[in-house]
């Protein structure tokens, strides 16, 4: 075979070869990208950022739990069987407000009937910009976020999506794995056995808090927290009354207090989250839950596998106290409830836990 036959015959080979990936990528859609799982298959959901915009686009739900890794461990079946709903979980471990709420308004676009929206509202990224994105998670894959056709190549030929997701979905279906997907439930929690007073500790052996805290937020802080709320929160929340928004802050665990009051940002911090609350509160559909200083959650280190990560046990808490509205904060206690978690931290002995 002549040299030019051999090129056309490697040419063709390869149009092809691209031909059928594509194909592959595009009708088995382990990213759910132009549709929700086919029947008959089964699929794996680990990958936050490349999948939950799939989800979040084409698959069928009234509800959502959104948040950053402090939603990992909650279970859509317990939060149904609450608020007698249909939810997707979508955890994005490290987003800023600013990213939660471009899945919000990508939900809200593809779906007219969201009821109830449960969040997270980070401590730590209060102080962010209001655009703020955090790009140290990893590279944020715009080609499936956008509506752009053009660039969707770079999903068709994407070896690891081929080779990885493509091809473990189709050796489940040949093994006989009974399709559908990971449970909501369990997408991105973790195993229980990670959770335990000594990972929680870990190698901290004191506090020794600082004599004097930083100085408190300046004016223009305390702006920026109010503009970061407004635009990735009220705003989405504004723009549809039908729906029922209930944000809630984090039950860190006490180590994680104790650290902040070594450094000397507790007041800060603790200012950052009252202005928070303060501006989520101006939204009617809105439920604010503080859960900073429950003592029978942030005490039990057991139910952490770090100082700001709990269990599943304490999740379902969390579901239950939002349903019965327990530690919900409004306007009129919101000024006492502020009042009782400066008393409890600012006195907390945090070298008492560490025995």
């Amino acid at each position: 075979m002549t040299e030019k036959k051999w090129t056309k015959l490697f040419i063709l080979g390869m149009a092809v070869f691209v031909l059928l990936a594509g194909l592959t990528v595009g009708i088995i859609d382990p990213f759910f990208h132009y549709h929700a799982p086919l029947p008959g298959f089964y699929y794996v959901l680990d990958d936050q950022r490349s999948q939950n915009d799939g989800i979040t686009r084409n698959f069928e739900y009234n509800a959502i739990l959104l948040g950053t890794s402090h939603i990992e461990q909650f279970r859509s079946s317990y939060a149904d069987e609450l608020f007698g709903v249909d939810s997707v979980k979508l955890p994005y471990p490290g987003a800023t407000l600013r990213e939660m709420n471009e899945d919000l308004l990508r939900a809200f676009d593809t779906h007219d009937d969201i009821r109830l929206v449960i969040r997270t509202v980070d401590q730590s990224y209060l102080l962010d910009g209001k655009d703020a994105m955090h790009l140290e998670m990893g590279e944020y894959p715009t080609w499936l976020y956008n509506r752009n056709p053009f660039d969707d190549i770079r999903y068709w030929l994407n070896r690891d999506v081929l080779f990885k997701y493509c091809a473990r979905t189709v050796l489940r279906r040949l093994s006989g794995v009974q399709p559908g997907h990971t449970s909501f439930d369990d997408y991105s929690a973790v195993d229980a056995s990670y959770f335990s007073k000594k990972n929680a500790v870990g190698d901290r052996w004191s506090f020794d808090p600082a004599p004097e805290q930083m100085p408190s937020l300046t004016d223009e802080e305390r702006e920026s927290i109010r503009e970061n709320v407004r635009q990735n929160i009220n705003a989405v929340a504004g723009e549809h009354p039908e729906t029922q928004f209930i944000c809630f802050v984090p039950p860190e665990s006490i180590l994680r207090w104790g650290a902040r009051a070594e450094s000397g940002e507790l007041m800060r911090q603790l200012e950052a989250n009252e202005i928070a609350v303060q501006t989520m509160l101006e939204c009617d559909n809105i439920r604010v839950f503080n859960f900073t200083a429950q003592p029978e959650i942030i005490l039990d280190l057991d139910n952490y596998k770090d100082n700001v990560h709990y269990s599943t046990e304490i999740a379902d808490r969390l579901l239950l106290y939002m349903s019965r509205g327990e530690c919900e904060v409004t306007g009129d206690n919101a000024e006492a409830v502020s009042e009782a978690v400066r008393t409890y931290f600012s006195e907390f002995d945090y070298n008492s836990v560490l025995k």
